[in-house]
């Protein structure tokens, strides 16, 4: 099932060229994935002793405090400064990345690391999806493919799979 999600993230491709913005977005996903990966074994591991809701503050804390230099490097960093803006940004911080990422951290206590990694694959798909929704963009027909074969793999690991979850 991991292999057809790297086939279906092999079909997004256009082309297998770094001069090609989404084929280095999707080399830049697969790092991204990795790590994901690593995170999520860690954090399965350490779920046992610490609360979700720490875990996952100590981690969005972590990157933040590695990501807001870069922030004030771009030339864009000091035009979008406003109180809407900034607002808006901790809105999305707080409740759409520290929010979501406390869930995924509690429901890795659920059930195994591995399946909920799977689950989470299905990132490329929602991309295609709000990316036509929001923006219009229409996916070509090896894009649609590709998001197919990453569904399939979720709902076929889903469906197969007794969900795990523990009696705590």
């Amino acid at each position: 099932l991991a292999c057809m999600t790297v086939a279906g993230i092999y079909l997004m491709a256009p082309e297998f060229k770094m001069t090609n913005n989404i084929f280095v977005g999707l080399i830049w996903g697969i790092f991204s994935g990795l790590s994901f990966s690593f995170l999520s074994i860690i954090n399965k591991k350490l779920s046992g002793r610490y609360p979700s809701s720490f875990l996952a503050l100590a981690q969005d804390s972590l990157a933040v405090v590695f990501l807001i230099p870069l922030l004030f490097t771009q030339p864009w960093s000091i035009s979008w400064l406003s109180l809407k803006n900034f607002a808006l940004l901790f809105l999305l911080g707080v409740v759409c990345t520290a929010g979501g990422h406390t869930l995924f951290i509690k429901a890795i206590t659920l059930t195994e690391a591995r399946i909920s990694s799977l689950i989470s694959a299905l990132e490329p798909v929602y991309g295609i999806f709000f990316g036509y929704l929001f923006l219009r963009e229409k996916p070509d027909l090896k894009t649609l493919a590709g998001g197919s074969l990453i569904l399939l793999a979720v709902l076929v690991v889903s469906a197969g799979h007794n969900p795990g979850f523990q009696e705590k």
